[in-house]
């Protein structure tokens, strides 16, 4: 006979995070997302994959018009290497400095998910689809908030995780924090994107004291409601309550978000949303509000 764990009774299997990819992009980047990573991985014994994307040189010649000699090709080719090379560094000194100071060893692969590790790896290629790729392999993908030192460009790297891994990204914000996890607001919507966010939470929502769902205006028959996904998080022995909010369809997201600080979340859970369905993304309103503005990690799937 095979007998559960108290773990497997109270939410059903087990669920965990083993496999965390953390990208370093040494573009003056905060330490806040890598301190994220170390502690997620301490609160389930997990593995850090340290990435660092290197670009291509040729990257950097976009267009070659007829006036452009061999000569002026290789020299900006040669910056770009150069100053690739200067960024990679830096990427890796400040993961071994946190990770050092946390005292997480390194080794060259995952180990047995018995103990807290961390490995380091640079890549070469695009940067946005290179983290994607990697991303795929990882239970989840742990990456700065977008602004700050952070330029415009990085929301093609956040849009690629989001949307083309496959797996949750966890956003953390350039503000310092101390703890996150124990108190979860969930942003419900009955959509398929909030589902399957709420699915890649588990494993956090399992090790949380409070869930609170919260849902704007009133439920579709057909569709569950707050207090139906309240109730069905309740089921695997979660403390979950329903909040609904009213409020004009263009002030969703700084209510939201209000909602949640009020109910004292240290993370928010949602459904990323785009405007569009190709490659070439443009972040939803609500989930580009939410990056720009949330001062708590947030949990999102696609």
């Amino acid at each position: 006979m095979i007998h559960a764990t108290e773990s497997e009774n109270r939410v059903g299997v087990q669920m965990t995070i083993k496999a965390i990819l953390l990208p370093v992009t040494g573009q003056r980047q905060g330490p806040t997302a890598i301190e994220a990573g170390f502690y997620l991985a301490k609160k389930f014994t997990a593995h850090v994959s340290g990435l660092h994307v290197l670009p291509d040189p040729g990257a950097a010649v976009p267009y070659v018009s007829e006036g452009m000699s061999g000569d002026m090709i290789q020299q900006i080719c040669n910056v770009a290497e150069k100053e690739g090379i200067a960024r990679s560094k830096r990427a890796e000194t400040l993961f071994n400095e946190i990770r050092e100071a946390q005292g997480i060893p390194l080794i060259n692969a995952p180990g047995d998910g018995q103990s807290v590790t961390a490995s380091w790896k640079m890549l070469q290629g695009q940067e946005d689809l290179v983290i994607a790729a990697q991303s795929r392999n990882a239970d989840i993908t742990v990456i700065s908030q977008p602004g700050g030192n952070l330029g415009e460009e990085y929301i093609t790297v956040l849009e690629g995780v989001l949307f083309q891994s496959g797996r949750p990204t966890l956003i953390i914000p350039r503000t310092k924090y101390s703890d996150f996890g124990g108190t979860v607001a969930i942003g419900w919507n009955g959509s398929v994107q909030a589902s399957r966010a709420v699915a890649a939470a588990m494993p956090l929502l399992e090790k949380s004291n409070k869930v609170v769902v919260m849902q704007a205006g009133t439920s579709h028959e057909n569709i569950p409601s707050a207090e139906d996904v309240a109730s069905y998080l309740g089921s695997h022995g979660l403390n979950a309550s329903a909040v609904r909010f009213t409020l004009e369809k263009e002030k969703i997201a700084p209510t939201l978000l209000s909602t949640a600080m009020d109910a004292g979340a240290d993370l928010m859970v949602m459904g990323a949303f785009t405007h569009s369905r190709w490659r070439e993304m443009i972040l939803g309103g609500v989930t580009r509000y939410m990056l720009d503005n949330a001062a708590i990690p947030i949990l999102m799937s696609h």
